[in-house]
């Protein structure tokens, strides 16, 4: 109960810290701005101009890979320790 409380009071003041930030898409100057034009649009051509989109998927492949390479040792790892009599 105790443990219960204080991440109540934990998760509130996170719920507080996000809820001062005005939601942006209530605010009028950006969507007079971008009105009709795709967020994730205006993210690819700014990419686009500082990297081309094959570097960048080359970059992503090897960080993804090497991502998933590392977890998959730490399972490895972690079912091995597991063995009783096995260092």
């Amino acid at each position: 109960m105790i443990i219960e409380g204080l991440l109540k009071l934990l998760f509130d003041f996170g719920n507080l810290l996000v809820g001062i930030f005005p939601n942006l898409a209530e605010n009028t100057f950006f969507s007079e701005i971008f009105e009709g034009v795709e967020f994730f649009y205006l993210i690819s051509v700014a990419g686009y101009l500082i990297i081309p989109s094959w570097l960048f998927s080359v970059i992503m492949t090897n960080v993804v890979f090497w991502l998933v390479v590392q977890m998959f040792w730490a399972a490895v790892e972690w079912v091995y320790q597991k063995i009783p009599g096995v260092n």
